[in-house]
């Protein structure tokens, strides 16, 4: 009895195969689609647009796609190594446009464990806007459900796929596939109010905003470099709106806010679009981080001393200096003022300084090495300034380096400096030379020479 069952379940299919009997189909995957159901898949280029040069198209499993189609191209996806926020537009209009109601948005999900699970999600419906975060790596060749909307159906709504804030890793790659716009009576509410909070534009005349302006996206970065101020243009994109606030200040739709007094380091600007008067509830706020470089400025404005006069006279470029102090100067008071009042730190001697306060540095004989040091407000670029103090060993004595002082510097004393001229601290006669290395670097050069120049008297 069993083999007649299967000889005539045998000539049944082979006649099946040759009559045209349409035999029930197995569904691909797990996307289901309901005959009022809409969906736009990424082949179909007058719904879909792609936004950023790095989008390839796919063929792996689980991929949603249109039926009849053999192509290759069932996919969207972009790498985890490319430039952030690009995206693939997904528009319902034309032959696709939805007539107005509530919509169930699901995206197609492949499900492999590559893509990345905090996918963005962009959609703008009935002028509103919402992003969520999809995992791909769940519900393999399946829907994955985004939420409800109301859609009107003016062709200008649409869903975004992007990379923004994905990861960098191996798995981190994202897919644009396909879209499904699935028809929601059971939601009987009234069709929300018109409350675009949104900003159509946004626009600053210093630095660039990053990411580039998109206005689902509420968060930006603009470096401003040593800039104090930025002007900032927010555009309001429905013309109907109850206010503008930037920075806490009433602002005009299009037209240049001026922001004065930015500090250094980091200041957060809100921008704030309230749609509805009274309901701050319907604000839409986006924020602007401001970096502004901390200062550079590592010179002094001014440099003084209580006891003689400094050689040369000071100049902010130069950084060496001499000066000439008798014996009873048992002390010398510096003052340096440094050109920035964002400095960061001020040594005179190694002692901890105030721009513009007097420090007091005891002296020893011969030669005092002060050194003065600014640092900039970055906590990093530094500049050293010295201060040579020549203090005389006995009344009268300048101490010159020859072997008879004699009060005086004089050209006996030069030729003393320039017989040495090259000797270095590594010398077995080092400690009878060194009298002549008067900036202590360790070696009788040009600057000793010099120095003992420039206080040769007649």
């Amino acid at each position: 009895m069993k083999q007649w069952i299967s000889k005539i379940l045998a000539v049944a299919l082979f006649a099946a195969l040759f009559s045209g009997i349409a035999w029930p189909r197995l569904a691909e995957a797990a996307y289901d689609i309901a005959p009022e159901d809409i969906v736009i898949d990424n082949i179909e280029s007058a719904y879909v647009t792609v936004f950023g040069p790095d989008w390839s198209t796919g063929n792996g499993t689980n991929a949603y796609s249109p039926p009849g189609y053999t192509g290759s191209a069932k996919y969207y996806s972009i790498a985890p190594s490319k430039t952030k926020n690009q995206y693939v537009e997904f528009k319902p209009s034309g032959a696709k446009k939805l007539a107005p109601g509530y919509y169930n948005v699901s995206v197609a999900s492949r499900g492999v464990y590559n893509l990345s699970n905090v996918i963005p999600v962009e959609i703008h419906a009935s002028k509103d806007y919402d992003i969520r975060i999809a995992n791909m790596r769940t519900d393999a060749g399946s829907w994955k459900f985004i939420g409800t909307y109301y859609f009107s159906g003016d062709e200008t709504e649409y869903v975004r796929i992007g990379n923004e804030g994905t990861g960098t890793t191996s798995n981190d790659y994202v897919v644009a596939d396909a879209v499904l716009f699935s028809p929601n009576s059971a939601v009987t509410d009234p069709p929300p109010a018109n409350l675009d909070a949104t900003l159509s534009g946004l626009m600053v005349d210093t630095g660039a905003l990053s990411p580039e302006f998109n206005r689902g996206k509420i968060a930006y970065e603009l470096p401003i470099g040593q800039a104090d101020s930025v002007s900032v243009t927010a555009t309001v994109n429905d013309a109907v709106y109850a206010s503008l606030r930037i920075n806490g200040t009433p602002a005009v739709s299009g037209a240049p806010f001026l922001l004065t007094g930015l500090g250094r380091g980091t200041t957060t600007v809100p921008v704030v679009v309230s749609a509805v008067y009274g309901d701050q509830s319907k604000d839409k706020t986006y924020s602007i981080l401001v970096k502004r470089d901390f200062e550079k400025d590592a010179d002094l404005s001014a440099l003084t001393v209580s006891i003689g006069e400094l050689a040369p006279a000071f100049d902010k470029d130069t950084v060496t200096y001499n000066v000439y102090a008798e014996l009873a100067d048992h002390s010398i008071a510096i003052t340096a003022t440094a050109h920035s009042q964002e400095y960061n730190s001020l040594t005179v001697g190694g002692a901890e300084a105030v721009s513009g306060q007097p420090v007091i540095v005891s002296l020893g004989f011969d030669l005092n090495v002060i050194p003065i040091v600014v640092t900039a407000q970055d906590g990093t670029t530094k500049k050293t300034y010295t201060v040579n103090v020549i203090r005389e060993i006995k009344k009268g004595d300048v101490t010159g380096p020859g072997d008879r002082p004699d009060g005086h510097f004089t050209i006996a004393d030069l030729g003393f400096t320039a017989f040495h001229y090259g000797t270095t601290a590594t010398d077995s006669n080092w400690d009878y030379v060194k009298k002549a290395d008067f900036n202590g670097d360790g070696i009788i050069d040009d600057d000793d020479i010099q120095f003992v120049a420039g206080l040769i008297e007649e």
